[in-house]
């Protein structure tokens, strides 16, 4: 509870006449329980100061101390915060301790016309025997409290004090009876109060009674709060005679009360606003003293600590458990908010207490108070791991299309310098028959690299824009073994490799694009030859897995490290730059067999155990049903 929603106790605490000192330790603890920082300190004149139990061995350094006035403005009292570190006043602590000094002020002043009510009826009680019409009416002229005397059956006003005439308004009472004198009050239930009592004898006690009154000629009626005394009044021989009012308008502390109160409720309701909106939002939100310490969290960011908001609220972000580089930066930057009033911007890595990594950006604002000093620092944030991830994903592709468009270069000229030095021998050699089949042939061989980079860049193109189409009709795989082994051919026996091949007998058919599936499986053997040593051993399988038909192609290569897999079948990817380049390629290959089999319907994994250790391609398919003979 916020100690401005706690006023409302407070006042029900002294409406009811608890002893003071019970109302200043409720006050007390609600100041404490808003800030535990703080402790407070009440010194009445007249009386030994109280304070609230600071608990052993607390260092406090007084912060400011404040007067406690009477309704007349004489000190009665002061009020002094204190708290662990010295510093200056926030306009929060200052108007904290008025409110405390005036809900004290309150409190004394009832208890002190408590005290007053009760001595004059004591000493009323004590002298109405025997004194004379004189004396009485001396000593109720005196009394700081309204007081009036209703005599006889009728209840005629015999005598009446200023109080008592200031509180019903100057009109004429003396020689009046009560009902004649205030016809207002009619259905009220005062008058049927004092027959009660002109009949037990017994008196009539009542507190914050409110009475309607004609305070003035022609104005509205005006509620007044009073806190009342009927007693009988008796002859000598105990023969009851007449009755005794006597009271205290109350009205103006009614109203402060009331005002507190509605001020309380008013705060409580933005509080509650406040903390419900801040909680609704997904971006973070806290509040921090001067000693860079939270006086507020919100929901969001709670989540993220893992944390309720009591363990949370009152501790800096050292105590929070923050790496001690980023707490000191953070515990720097409020300061520096503090300081020059100006805003702070930033985002820092974080991982919480589960071990949730994120990247955060975070802001820190000044709240200003009425001298333009800063009360508060206002702190919000917000998770950025997405759109670091994002922008990370962006350089990286920035940075593969860049070395792509090297590798482009690169691969295109290579082609281009032997057939332009061989349209040189030929223009030389005058078409020597001999001479020029091998430069031929050189020269298809050239070509066709060429035709096939455009063609890799054709394919990326029409993929990337929608446009590939598939020609599906019903296709046995062991055929496109075939048509893809006769591809890459010339590449098996150029690099000395064993290929091995294992099928099983019966025959397993797919639906496919029969041109499309042959260039999967020819990238895939392609790939194969490319990245392993000469001589090596390459292994295609094909085999039934249940519903599904699977193709394996297997080498003893150079394999791939474990942080590359999971990047194989980007656009561009280049595992080992230097050995692609040596073998020529875009680094295309995968990202066209990934998506052409996707397309299929299918699906494609890599498997490697590292570095030198080789690599396996799988392959899955819908299998067709076999037709019956």
């Amino acid at each position: 509870m916020t100690f401005l929603a706690g006023q409302n106790r407070v006042l029900e605490l002294i409406a009811s006449g608890a002893p003071l000192p019970e109302v200043l330790t409720l006050i007390a603890k609600l100041i404490e329980a808003e800030d535990p920082g703080v402790r407070c300190e009440f010194a009445l004149v007249g009386e030994s100061a109280t304070r609230a139990d600071s608990g052993s061995g607390l260092s406090l350094a007084q912060l400011m101390c404040t007067p406690i006035l009477s309704k007349q403005g004489q000190a009665i009292g002061s009020f002094a915060i204190y708290r662990r570190q010295p510093g200056d006043p926030s306009s929060s602590d200052r108007a904290l301790a008025q409110v405390a000094s005036h809900l004290v002020s309150i409190a004394i002043e009832r208890r002190s016309a408590d005290l007053a009510l009760v001595e004059a009826g004591r000493k009323l009680a004590a002298e109405s025997h025997g004194v004379t019409a004189t004396n009485l009416t001396e000593i109720i002229e005196l009394a700081p409290a309204f007081m009036a005397v209703f005599r006889g059956p009728t209840f005629i006003i015999e005598m009446a004090n200023d109080a008592y005439r200031q509180l019903v308004g100057q009109r004429e009472l003396i020689g009046l009876p009560v009902r004649q004198a205030f016809p207002e009050i009619t259905g009220q239930g005062f008058f049927e109060l004092v027959e009660g009592v002109y009949l037990s004898g017994e008196p009539w006690v009542g507190r914050s009674v409110p009475v309607v009154l004609n305070r003035q000629a022609g104005a509205p009626a005006q509620t007044r709060w009073i806190d009342l005394v009927y007693q009988a009044l008796r002859e000598a021989d105990g023969s009851i005679n007449g009755v005794f009012a006597h009271g205290i308008d109350i009205t103006e502390r009614k109203l402060a009360e009331e005002a507190l109160r509605e001020a309380a409720t008013h705060a409580e309701q933005r509080s509650r606003l406040f903390d419900t909106t801040l909680s609704a939002m997904t971006e973070f939100g806290f509040t921090l003293d001067p000693d860079g310490r939270l006086t507020y969290v919100n929901k969001a960011l709670l989540e993220l600590w893992g944390l309720p908001l009591e363990q949370a609220v009152g501790k800096n972000f050292f105590e929070l458990g923050y790496p001690d580089a980023l707490a000191s930066r953070l515990q720097r930057q409020i300061q520096e908010v503090f300081e020059t009033r100006c805003e702070v911007f930033d985002e820092t890595p974080f991982t919480n207490r589960t071990g949730t990594e994120g990247y955060f950006e975070y802001t820190l604002r000044p709240v200003l108070g009425e001298e333009g000093t800063v009360d508060q620092v206002a702190g919000s944030g917000r998770d950025i791991t997405a759109r670091k991830q994002a922008e990370d994903a962006l350089k990286e592709a920035d940075r593969r299309k860049s070395e792509f468009l090297a590798i482009l270069a690169h691969e295109l000229r290579n082609p281009l310098a032997p057939i332009r030095n061989a349209l040189q021998i030929l223009r030389l050699d005058h078409g020597n028959r001999e001479n020029v089949q091998p430069i031929f042939e050189m020269m298809e061989r050239q070509v066709a690299q060429m035709v096939r980079l455009v063609d890799d860049l054709l394919d990326v193109s029409r993929i990337s824009h929608g446009t590939i189409e598939l020609k599906r009709e019903r296709v046995e795989l062991a055929a496109i073994v075939r048509q893809a082994v006769e591809t890459v051919q010339p590449l098996l026996l150029n690099m000395g490799h064993e290929l091995m091949i294992t099928s099983p007998t019966r025959p397993i058919h797919v639906s496919a694009d029969p041109a499309r599936l042959t260039q999967v499986l020819g990238n895939l053997l392609h790939n194969a030859c490319k990245f392993t040593e000469r001589g090596g051993r390459i292994r295609l399988t094909i085999e039934p897995d249940g519903d599904q038909a699977v193709i394996r192609v297997e080498d003893n290569g150079v394999g791939i490290a474990a942080e590359h897999l999971a990047h194989i079948f980007d656009m561009f990817a280049q595992i080992d730059e230097s050995f692609e380049r040596s073998s020529g390629g875009l680094g295309l290959g995968l990202t066209l067999v990934k998506t052409l089999i996707e397309k299929h319907g299918g699906s494609i994994e890599v498997r490697s155990d590292g570095a030198g250790r080789g690599t396996e391609f799988v392959v899955r398919m819908q299998r067709l049903a076999e037709r019956s003979a």
